[in-house]
């Protein structure tokens, strides 16, 4: 967890910016503000900032053989299957 806050910094603190512009279907906006909400983001740009972060952690740690747990409350262990 501190490696993603750290690395969230990281691209935050980012001396240059760019516009990017994304179309997304009302399904999707929607989504993204239910996640915005629960994570009481200021912005629709930070809860992507963190998705980035946290996609790229995960790829990260699967480039070096990790695998990716969830545990349930139950103690049941599930990896997480990236699409690709």
């Amino acid at each position: 967890m501190k490696a993603i806050m750290k690395r969230e910094k990281d691209i935050k603190s980012s001396s240059s910016k760019a516009r990017v512009q994304f179309d997304f279907s009302k399904e999707s906006l929607d989504k993204l503000d239910e996640i915005k909400d629960t994570v009481n983001a200021s912005t629709r740009a930070e809860v992507i900032r963190r998705a980035l972060t946290l996609f790229t952690e995960v790829l990260e740690a699967e480039n070096r053989g990790a695998k990716v747990m969830f545990q349930e409350k139950d103690g049941t262990l599930a990896r997480l299957m990236l699409l690709f």
